[in-house]
């Protein structure tokens, strides 16, 4: 029950300092709002498939709030994972590099047993800047005990900002 309080917590936190900011916050200084799907493997711990869902939300100088959400692929029971991540990309068009990192959450149940671990994941991704429709894929380092790799790909589709 406590870890689930913390995550809600820290989730209301990032939620509140946005919406706090916004008002004070002039529309150059805002950048795009995107979401997107992606679909991931797990390599290490896990070493389990997986589909997700995600948002990009921009802030100034470059820098991102990235919350994503993903269901693994297991039998029996499930498994997912909810992350909040802080990324950054330099500025320009065309294919840009970018690095995050941030907390996450994994829940997994089976049997009527249920357990929650808390870890921290960093991720180095590029994404191809069209448009309105961005591909990109990144590497996802998951630490929470174990060290496990994730390779992630998919698309965002831009809602406002630069288009």
């Amino acid at each position: 029950m406590g870890t689930k309080c913390q995550l809600l917590r820290t989730l209301t936190g990032f939620w509140l300092a946005g919406v706090s900011a916004a008002p004070h916050m002039g529309a150059q200084t805002w950048g795009e709002v995107s979401i997107g799907m992606h679909a991931a493997y797990n390599f290490n711990d896990l070493n389990e498939a997986a589909l997700g869902g995600h948002a990009i939300v921009g802030l100034p100088g470059g820098f991102a709030f990235y919350p994503a959400f993903q269901s693994y692929f297991v039998e029996p029971g499930t498994l997912w994972r909810v992350s909040a991540t802080l990324r950054w990309a330099p500025r320009g068009g065309g294919v840009a590099p970018y690095v995050g990192a941030g907390p996450y959450w994994l829940r997994s149940s089976a049997g009527g047993l249920s357990e929650t671990d808390m870890g921290f994941i960093g991720q180095l991704g590029a994404e191809a800047r069209l448009r309105n429709l961005q591909p990109f894929t990144e590497l996802q380092l998951l630490k929470d005990g174990a060290v496990s790799t994730e390779f992630v790909a998919g698309f965002r589709i831009v809602l406002a900002g630069r288009r």
